[in-house]
């Protein structure tokens, strides 16, 4: 289930990841820095479009795109499997040339609890 919300500070944006977004969550899983460290990545474009068509048809989650404020991708940050008032986080991939780490789970956190 696709969700509707955009969450900002420390310079970057949190917002719901779309299909418009496959190309740069294919690229980031595939670089050296993750490989291996973060579970099984999609092996092409048309079977990462398959996996988030199927994601936004399951409900308990929020998939996020971490974002400058100008729109530039740098990451990915996700609350999943949520159940009343209980979840996990999750699919947290940023570039490491970027100071956008803890600013995005502070984001992510003010997202889960507030």
């Amino acid at each position: 289930m696709q969700h509707t919300f955009q969450i900002e500070g420390f310079g970057i944006s949190l917002r719901p990841v779309g299909l418009a977004d496959a190309p740069v969550i294919f690229w980031l899983h595939n670089q050296g820095f993750v490989i291996g460290k973060l579970g099984d990545s999609a092996p092409d474009m048309a079977t990462q479009e398959t996996w988030l068509n199927d994601y936004f048809q399951r409900p308990g989650g929020y998939y996020s795109l971490v974002d400058t404020l100008g729109g530039i991708p740098l990451g990915t940050n996700s609350l999943y499997d949520i159940v009343g008032t209980t979840g996990e986080s999750g699919r947290y991939l940023v570039r490491p040339e970027v100071p956008a780490a803890i600013p995005s789970s502070i984001l992510a956190f003010d997202l889960a609890f507030g």
